[in-house]
């Protein structure tokens, strides 16, 4: 089954409950069309999906079609599938709730594929005219035997042209799970190794790293907090119809002395990480954060618990003939959990805790920029420190990862913020409009790092970006880990 534009490609397209490889699908109409796609995803910023979630909670009769549209979906899932659904029970974009509104995309994709979904109605009705052809089609193309969603193949719409692979690579959904010292996080996304497309983000802090410094070794609390993060996330892979999942873990793993206690316990919950070294990590977070952008004297720095990644190089440097060139790359042992366990021991810091941990920051910094041949232009900051520093400068009530990506942090911004937390106390701390409370212990000594990293570099700003060590995974697969 399948809905087309007056070209002939497809604008949704019906999928089999389960993959030609048994991998599960939840999601039976997909949207196909880039341009349908891009729209959509405009809505879902704006706030539409919301503003229709209220508008059924208030509107019984809108309600009561909502919950007609959902039973006529698993009707026709049922008819899609040949034998037992992996996914049973599951109604438009996954959902057991017949009223949640998730993924318009998901809504829209079945209301053009004949359900008579009135979510989907209302997003069809968004939208300016999306039968007729376009002047020059960027669209998905789909097979014959159309059962799988790895046998489609995209024209990348904006990825940049010397990207493009001579001869368009299937998409496959991949899941990409990085284990850190304070957070661990989940992306699900469709890729063709060049371009990538969000469909799932979770991030829980686990603070797999507290009280690494002084024991060496990872706590049972932190191992478990990990396992069980993991096993929700394994979850929401497979519901979500990921083909392949990877997994790493960084600094405190590679730190402790019980890491291969640790990967065994993990393994528990259906995934067993690999422990990736320092530069492996670095080269993955460049990938990561010049997805999209092209330039040169590119600065990368992914600040993480235990350890920074460092990167200096171009991205879409033709002359390199590559679009990714690294000219300089450290894993350097600092991290926003290193510093605090070793230096900030009192509650606020004091003045002399917060001294000697920026010199010490300053001298384990330093070497990789003395090393530097050329100063950086432009300065990217990947992770949790740079995107809690931007949602509490712009005072997000409910972090909007679309306001946060992309967000310019001033060297002043960066040192006001330092100053404000430093004379708070962690609970004051956690109050704070746009801060994750679990993240409130950990920011003074990450926007510590931050600062001096600015000044080693010569640069009175940055910018922030949600593409980080995650997108790189996605875009390596797991063979990129060889």
């Amino acid at each position: 089954m399948a809905r087309r534009c007056e070209a002939g490609a497809p604008l949704a397209i019906a999928v089999a409950p389960a993959l030609e490889d048994g991998a599960p699908f939840p999601t039976t109409f997909w949207l196909t069309c880039p341009r349908l796609v891009d729209a959509v995803h405009d809505l879902e910023s704006a706030g539409v999906g919301r503003m229709l979630a209220e508008r059924i909670l208030a509107d019984p009769a809108l309600a009561a079609q909502v919950a007609a549209a959902d039973s006529a979906y698993r009707a026709a899932r049922a008819n899609e599938g040949e034998g037992a659904d992996p996914c049973a029970g599951v109604g438009v974009a996954g959902q057991r709730d017949p009223l949640a509104v998730k993924c318009l995309h998901a809504r829209l994709a079945a209301f053009l594929c004949g359900i008579p979904d009135p979510i989907g109605a209302d997003v069809r009705e968004r939208l300016a005219d999306i039968t007729g052809g376009c002047a020059e089609p960027a669209c998905l193309r789909v097979s014959a035997s159309a059962a799988s969603i790895g046998s489609m193949e995209a024209e990348n719409t904006g990825v940049r042209e010397d990207e493009r692979p001579a001869a368009s690579r299937p998409l496959r959904r991949i899941a990409a799970i990085d284990i850190g010292t304070v957070t661990t996080r989940l992306l699900v996304a469709d890729t063709d190794g060049t371009m990538v497309r969000e469909v799932l983000r979770r991030t829980t802090v686990t603070h797999l790293g507290e009280g690494l410094h002084a024991s060496g070794e990872l706590s049972p609390a932190g191992i478990a907090r990990v396992v069980a993060a993991v096993e929700g996330f394994a979850a929401d892979a497979a519901a979500n119809g990921a083909q392949a999942t990877i997994a790493v873990a960084t600094s405190a793993a590679r730190d402790a002395n019980n890491g291969p206690e640790f990967l065994d316990a993990v393994e528990s919950a259906g995934v067993r990480p690999q422990i990736i070294p320092g530069a492996v990590e670095a080269r993955l977070s460049f990938a990561g954060a010049t997805y999209g952008i092209s330039g040169d004297g590119i600065l990368i720095a992914d600040l993480g618990g235990g350890s920074t990644e460092l990167v200096f190089g171009s991205a879409g440097d033709e002359a390199a003939g590559s679009p990714v060139r690294i000219k300089a790359a450290r894993s350097v042992d600092v991290g926003s959990r290193r510093v605090l366990d070793m230096f900030l021991h009192t509650d606020p810091p004091t003045a002399e805790e917060l001294a000697l941990a920026g010199t010490w920051v300053a001298q384990q910094m330093e070497p990789y920029f003395a090393a530097l041949q050329e100063r950086p232009r432009e300065l990217i900051t990947l992770a949790g420190t740079g995107t809690t520093l931007s949602a509490v400068k712009q005072s997000l009530v409910v972090y909007d990862p679309e306001k946060v990506h992309g967000s310019h942090l001033s060297g002043a911004d960066v040192a006001d913020l330092l100053a404000d937390f430093a004379a708070m106390d962690v609970e004051a701390r956690r109050r704070v409009v746009g801060m994750d409370p679990a993240r409130a212990d950990v920011i003074v000594a990450g926007a510590l790092i931050l600062q001096t990293i600015m000044a080693l570099a010569g640069l009175d700003g940055t910018t922030v970006s949600e593409h980080d060590i995650l997108y790189g995974l996605v875009l390596a697969g797991p063979e990129g880990l060889d």
